[in-house]
């Protein structure tokens, strides 16, 4: 019955005086009660793990400090969080759902891609610190392209190897950041009472990151005083609100992601460190850098090698150049890590394009999906964003997105940024 209709919308746009906006207008816009059902179900089964999170090691301030011992010579250990769930009896329930039950053609192949992308996830769970985790990797997350991999370097070759901001001495502990991350989220909480995120110190994941809406930080986290306005835009302006906005959703899944919503997620993530006047050039090339290293990773060059890459040849710090390597190596493979640059090269070709920033803060969701958020947008399925960015409210943002706006290249981005 889709496809039909769209013929007869393809009919009446070349054949009649009649208009439709959408060719959804030709039959019903509501959505019946079993794809709530099917998305809640897949959304359930999501929500029992973290991928990113089971695939981070553990022992990360140790692990480093083994590594040192070894003269850098020698890849360290590295230990991970047990998997709280079942990864078979997971998959059972996956294909216990009956997709055939939906008739709506859009969200029917939107549900069968979810199924296979989740199924590829929980596989990727049973094979951490194996091979078959990397090949679950490049399905999930893709591989640099070769126009990546130049830009990258590109980046590497343009942006100076030192600057200002490499030094911590204004920085603040992981105690003090936490509590500016804490008077975010309560800027958000303010306007919205059910914006209920936490922030929490936890030794078992290294640096700053959210999940499932909250903020987690390790203990012996310095933050450079340059950095916090970036970061809290990075996670709470971006991850925290996008999840929010998905959340309050009546497809759960635009909170948990749909599959492939890290590129976009990532890119607008960096968009706002931009935007909030904090992406630095030594972010910049930390970026960069980890397309480089995935690429080696990708072509067999093992964890040693990959570090003496970075700090001989690019002249990163040890310690800078270890969270690199473990992050693009860690459960044997992760090329996540190369989304980062690529979701900000997209994101600054779909602006200059004329793309709308508000369509990408409804909830996770990537790039291929993007039409058919906004049809369901129209349809008045989902709901527009309640949650805007505070970096978005901010006065001096505006003149850097009309920057972006003309055409900005990732070459004058790069150039753009400041040292401290």
């Amino acid at each position: 019955m889709g496809s039909l209709r769209y013929c007869f919308f393809e009919f009446t746009q070349r054949h009649t005086t009649y208009r439709p906006t959408n060719y959804q207008q030709l039959g019903p816009r509501s959505i019946k009660r079993s794809v709530f059902d099917i998305d809640h179900q897949l959304a359930t089964i999501s929500s029992q793990f973290d991928l990113v999170l089971a695939a981070t090691p553990t022992n990360y301030n140790a692990a480093f400090e083994d590594f040192k011992k070894s003269g850098f010579q020698k890849m360290p250990q590295f230990f991970y969080r047990p998997v709280a769930v079942e990864p078979a009896e997971l998959k059972r329930k996956l294909y216990e759902i009956k997709l055939e039950q939906v008739e709506d053609p859009a969200m029917a192949q939107l549900f069968r891609e979810q199924q296979k992308g989740i199924d590829r996830q929980i596989s990727m769970l049973s094979d951490r610190d194996t091979p078959n985790f990397l090949y679950g990797s490049m399905q999930l997350y893709g591989v640099p392209s070769d126009r990546h991999l130049e830009l990258a370097k590109l980046v590497l070759d343009i942006v100076p190897s030192k600057s200002k901001d490499e030094q911590l001495k204004e920085s603040l502990s992981a105690k003090e950041f936490a509590q500016v991350a804490r008077q975010e989220i309560r800027f958000y909480q303010e306007r919205h009472p059910d914006f209920d995120f936490d922030v929490e110190l936890r030794e078992d994941v290294s640096g700053v990151m959210v999940s499932s809406g909250n903020l987690l930080i390790n203990p012996k986290s310095r933050i450079p005083q340059t950095r916090v306005r970036a970061i809290l835009q990075h996670e709470v302006g971006t991850h925290v609100v996008t999840f929010y906005n998905g959340r309050i959703q009546p497809l759960q899944q635009m909170a948990s992601g749909l599959v492939g919503y890290d590129e976009v997620q990532e890119g607008l993530a960096v968009l706002a460190e931009y935007l909030s006047g904090g992406l630095t050039r030594r972010r910049m090339r930390m970026l960069a850098a980890r397309v480089v290293a995935v690429r080696m990773m990708l072509a067999g060059a093992p964890y040693v090698d990959v570090f003496r890459e970075l700090t001989q040849v690019y002249r990163f710090s040890n310690k800078l150049a270890f969270n690199l390597v473990t992050r693009v190596f860690r459960s044997g493979g992760f090329t996540k890590d190369a989304v980062y640059l690529r979701g900000l090269i997209w994101l600054l070709e779909y602006l200059k394009g004329g793309g709308g920033i508000e369509d990408l803060l409804v909830g996770k969701m990537p790039q291929v999906h993007l039409p058919l958020v906004r049809e369901l947008l129209w349809r008045k399925v989902l709901k527009k964003p309640v949650v805007v960015p505070r970096y978005l409210r901010e006065s001096d943002a505006g003149s850097r997105f009309d920057l972006i706006m003309r055409g900005m290249s990732l070459e004058e981005f790069s150039k753009s940024l400041k040292l401290s």
